[in-house]
């Protein structure tokens, strides 16, 4: 079963990763930014049966990454904005990568809703190409992904505090058994 994911950061791209994993029996692969299909890395990616990332349907209709979501079951995964824009904020205040701290920065001496309210608007750090898109940008960008795949499906974060709605989710999109998708799961 060959099986692609996408999703904003911080959407619970891991989580859904470790699921799927879970029932195919394979690592995924994380797609990396302006990766070469002609590279020994995307000639692997491309063998293995889960490959994913933060993909918006732009950049998996480019070349260089439309040969990874051909003839794959496509799986968005998304979340609350709020939510996403709350777990960005710690993510970047905690991460140690230079762009992270550059953000991190940008929102240093304001109050926390201001902080969210900064993050939902986007940022853009002007002498670097760091920044992060405005969430409702990000959102539609990915659920957009649905339209261009016959075989796909939008997942919520939240659904997977259901177990009930995400195993049948699972069960249905993926067509294996309930049991099976709920040990996936669990």
């Amino acid at each position: 079963m060959k099986i692609a994911l996408t999703s904003i950061p911080k959407s619970g791209t891991h989580l859904l990763a470790t699921v799927i994993e879970n029932i195919v029996g394979d690592y995924s692969v994380t797609l990396r930014k302006n990766l070469d299909p002609q590279s020994r890395y995307a000639r692997k990616a491309i063998r293995r049966q889960v490959v994913g990332g933060h993909l918006r349907i732009s950049a998996i209709m480019s070349p260089n990454y439309f040969p990874f979501f051909q003839d794959r079951k496509v799986i968005a995964l998304i979340r609350d904005p709020r939510d996403i824009c709350n777990s960005m904020i710690h993510y970047i205040e905690k991460s140690h990568r230079i762009e992270h701290k550059m953000l991190s920065m940008a929102l240093n001496g304001l109050e926390y809703d201001e902080k969210i309210c900064r993050i939902a608007d986007g940022i853009n750090i002007s002498e670097t190409n760091t920044r992060i898109p405005p969430i409702d940008v990000s959102c539609r960008g990915f659920i957009e992904v649905v339209d261009h795949f016959t075989d796909s499906i939008i997942i919520r974060y939240e659904d997977f505090f259901e177990a009930d709605i995400i195993t049948q989710k699972i069960s249905n999109f993926l067509e294996i058994s309930p049991d099976s998708a709920h040990d996936a799961v669990m």
